[in-house]
């Protein structure tokens, strides 16, 4: 008798079956990433993983003998051999993005993880965490980033700075230095009205002992927008890059647990209680169990798959259906945006190209202005010692012929030192100005006739103004210097005739320009159809004492005056030119509210003489000896210091009345106008005649409409008859 089969034995097989192919899948699979690991292997790489960095003390910088130091640089390299990957340090200054974007770096051991970042490289998971704060002075009266607008803030030239001082200051004018040391430097003396400095003690460790904050009175603020995650950045260019990134943090997560880091943070910063880098800590252990439970899960998936296997097929189909439409979906979307991604940065660099341009060529004219403002002050002295000096000689000299040509040849050599010392100091926006509010169009109105005559009959000037023009506020002299240095480049640039054309417009410029902020502006331009320039002329253009023209047909001062008054006058200049297509300057002053200013017609000067007692305050001896005799000689008593704490010594002596106080500006110790501030509530009746040179920060532009001066160099019949207006005229206050 034969037995019924029961089902019994396919089940068995079917699940022999199903374990057995579940086996055979896991096998595969680990084979598979075995053999990819080892193939991506970073300690496998045929070259060594180039690593940028840049000066970012204390943490990374270029050491004095040219090799990469701090600590940064050095727990990245006891990483990396650990881990067995061969490494190549690069000097890298332009900073993490666009080395690591373009490819020429594939490796950075600091990068700030943020987001518009992961759109174009890799970061590793964090392993440092800093905080930023703001300083500044207790007596600034700045406390929170809000006061900062229109001042001046300085941070740490390196973009993640750069980005934070941008985010929490939007108002303020922003100043990169090289370090957190020179910020805070700079806030302690003075320069600067508030700081960015990183707040951890590896930082504060490097500023101890700052000699320029031993007695300053500092105020911290926390930034609310100043906490930033710094992971290890990788390039997309070179394969396998990102397997380094994140194997040389796993590395350092070891470091932290044998106590290597700590070891590193000693010997950078002489303090083992510093703990100023917060580590996240990311072990192979933990490598290990992800693995693990992907193992587990996958195991999972394949027994689900095998028990319901007809089910399977059929769903994988519609979903696989479904997952290519959807796929194809998101790789279109994808590729859009990367594409507009791609746009955004190449425009991103253009403008920031254009800015660190325009940067350069500021700081550039800056330091020159600088340096020649310094050597016209010196200069206005003795110019004015010559000067004095000649006119008393000529009333000396009676009418002798011969001597007589000898000091008409000084008075004209000092004339023309003291134009050209003017043309300095407006390069170097120190002169003293006289600003008014007037018209563009007044002022070319008035020019008309002599800009004509300036120019040769070949050359056609047409002018055209704007009947709505808008009033700026600026030193007339100045404006019509201006007007004629730019006729005049304009001129000489159309040897062969031409056309000149002068126009005035109301603007808004609606982006920021340099320092200057976005706003309404007047706007005057000069146009030629001359020769024009190339760039590297345009480079150069109004730098002093440049110039095109031959030998002895030009000083080089003409531009570069332009330019230092359109900066005095809180505005700017904007040079268009190419060569063969003419020449077009475009000078842009804010404009103001309120009515233009009227010339007033004075009298007859009344006679240069008096009897009053006067203080004279000079540290110069030269300009002090001859202001103490012109003044003698014209009937006055005079009382004479050498600097201001003389003067009030001697103000605190003498019992009887001092009508009148000579004062230089810019003196050792003390200068004119504190002295005259102390001397106010003890002798209210005195005034003051101040006596300079230049513009310099003890009296600030916006404080001269109220205060009597007397431009150096002056002539003894000038210095007399201002004397007896100041005199005569209602005490100012």
């Amino acid at each position: 008798m034969k037995l019924a089969s029961t089902p019994s034995g396919g089940i068995s097989r079917n699940w022999r079956l199903g374990w057995g192919v579940a086996g055979l899948v896991i096998i595969v699979g680990a084979a598979a990433w075995w053999i990819n690991e080892r193939r991506h292997d970073p300690a496998r790489a045929s070259k060594p993983f180039r690593v940028g960095y840049q000066q970012a003390p204390p943490y990374q910088y270029l050491a004095a003998d040219g090799s990469p130091a701090g600590p940064a640089i050095e727990i990245f390299t006891e990483a990396a051999r650990r881990r067995h990957i061969p490494i190549e340090w690069v000097h890298a200054p332009e900073g993490p993005e666009p080395n690591l974007i373009s490819g020429r770096v594939d490796l950075w051991p600091l990068i700030g993880d943020l987001p518009e970042r992961r759109k174009f490289l890799y970061i590793s998971d964090p392993w440092i965490n800093l905080s930023f704060w703001m300083i500044s002075l207790e007596s600034s009266g700045i406390s929170t980033p809000k006061d900062t607008a229109g001042r001046s803030v300085w941070h740490v030239n390196v973009s993640i700075f750069g980005r934070l001082a941008r985010a929490n200051f939007p108002g303020a004018r922003l100043t990169p230095q090289p370090s957190n040391l020179s910020v805070l430097e700079a806030v302690c003396s003075g320069k600067a009205d508030a700081g960015v400095i990183s707040g951890s003690k590896a930082d504060v460790a490097d500023l101890r002992g700052v000699q320029a904050c031993q007695n300053a009175q500092l105020k911290f603020y926390f930034l609310p927008k100043g906490n930033i995650f710094f992971g290890i950045g990788a390039t997309h260019k070179r394969p396998g890059a990102d397997r380094a990134a994140d194997a040389i943090r796993a590395e350092i997560g070891e470091m932290a647990y044998d106590g290597t880091l700590s070891g590193i943070y000693y010997r950078s910063f002489m303090d083992p209680s510093n703990e100023s880098l917060i580590v996240f800590y990311l072990t192979e252990a933990r490598q290990r169990n992800f693995y693990m439970g992907v193992g587990i899960c996958l195991l999972a998936v394949v027994l689900a798959l095998l028990g319901w296997q007809t089910l399977r097929v059929r769903t994988a189909r519609r979903i696989a259906d479904a997952a290519n439409i959807a796929l194809e979906e998101q790789v279109a979307v994808r590729t859009a945006e990367l594409t507009e991604a791609n746009k955004h940065l190449r425009q991103e660099m253009v403008e920031r190209k254009r800015a660190e341009e325009t940067l350069r060529r500021a700081q550039k004219m800056e330091a020159v202005g600088r340096l020649a403002g310094g050597i016209a002050h010196d200069f206005n002295n003795l110019l004015t010692i010559i000067t004095g000096c000649n006119h008393l000689l000529r009333e000396e000299i009676g009418n002798d012929p011969a001597l007589l040509e000898k000091v008409d040849a000084i008075s004209k050599a000092g004339d023309r030192a003291s134009s050209l010392i003017r043309q300095l100091l407006a390069f170097g926006r120190r002169q003293v100005t006289l600003p008014k509010v007037l018209s563009l169009n007044d002022v070319l109105s008035d020019m008309s006739e002599m800009l004509h005559r300036l120019l040769r009959e070949d050359i056609a000037l047409t002018i055209s103004t704007d009947s709505a023009l808008g009033l700026v506020q600026a030193d007339p002299a100045q404006i019509e210097q201006v007007l004629m240095n730019l006729v005049i480049n304009s001129r000489d640039a159309m040897p062969n005739g031409g056309k000149l054309f002068l126009e005035t417009a109301n603007v808004t410029l609606e982006e920021e320009f340099g320092k200057h902020k976005p706003g309404p502006y007047v706007r005057l331009t000069v146009s030629d159809t001359g020769t024009g320039m190339d760039a590297e002329t345009q480079a150069h253009v109004f730098e002093p004492f440049f110039t095109t023209k031959g030998q002895g047909k030009g000083t080089g001062l003409g531009l570069a005056t332009v330019y230092g008054i359109a900066e005095q006058a809180g505005g700017h200049i904007i040079l268009e030119s190419a060569v063969g297509q003419g020449t077009t300057f475009h000078l842009f002053l804010p404009r103001v509210a309120g009515a233009a200013s009227t010339e007033m017609r004075t009298t007859d000067p009344s006679p240069a003489r008096g009897w009053e007692t006067i203080l004279v305050v000079e540290d110069q001896e030269g300009v002090r000896t001859l202001v103490c005799e012109v003044l003698r000689k014209s009937g006055y008593t005079v009382l004479l210091a050498r600097d201001g704490r003389e003067a009030l010594e001697l103000s605190e002596k003498s019992r009887g009345r001092i009508d009148l106080i000579v004062t230089d500006v810019v003196m050792p110790q003390m200068g004119g106008h504190e002295l005259a501030k102390l001397l106010a509530s003890s002798r209210p009746e005195t005034k003051v005649l101040y006596m300079s040179g230049y513009v310099d920060k003890e009296i600030r532009p916006k404080e001269m409409s109220g205060l009597a001066f007397i431009h150096k160099p002056f002539t003894p019949d000038a210095l007399a008859q201002k004397v007896r207006e100041v005199l005569d005229a209602a005490a100012l206050i």
